[in-house]
């Protein structure tokens, strides 16, 4: 499973992030809106308030667990392929055939001037001319 982001979505960021920014939030109770509520707090402490040592273990963290979570998987794929592979029967030896004589030819179950044959229509009812 990869986890790598597609190139258009930092392009998509990089355009949005300087606009979101610059919006106002506001606390409304204990949800937060782009619009004023009747006792709206305006919030401007909302940035990241982790160290940058902080948010490189963080990082580091999300990469080891996705890592762990690959090599987790493919064991996981190989013990499912042997376990498959052990329930499998075993293949009976080939056997070893008569040579078969040159003027042997295999026939098909099928005639050669095999036709398909379809079912003939059903007879449309004889109707009775009017009297008039």
């Amino acid at each position: 499973m990869s986890r790598a982001v597609p190139g258009w979505v930092g392009v998509v960021w990089a355009v949005v992030a300087p606009w979101l920014a610059a919006q106002p939030v506001y606390q409304c109770g204990t949800q937060y809106s782009d619009r004023p509520c009747a006792d709206a707090k305006l919030r401007t402490d909302l940035a990241d308030p982790r160290t940058d040592e902080q948010r490189w273990q963080a990082r580091e963290h999300g990469l080891r667990q996705g890592w762990m979570a690959d090599e987790l998987e493919q064991q996981r794929l190989r013990r499912e392929e042997a376990l498959r592979a052990a329930q499998r029967l075993p293949e009976e030896p080939p056997q070893a055939a008569a040579p078969a004589a040159p003027s042997e030819t295999r026939r098909s179950r099928r005639p050669k001037d095999f036709k398909v044959r379809l079912p003939k229509p059903p007879k449309r009812p004889k109707t009775r001319p009017a009297s008039g």
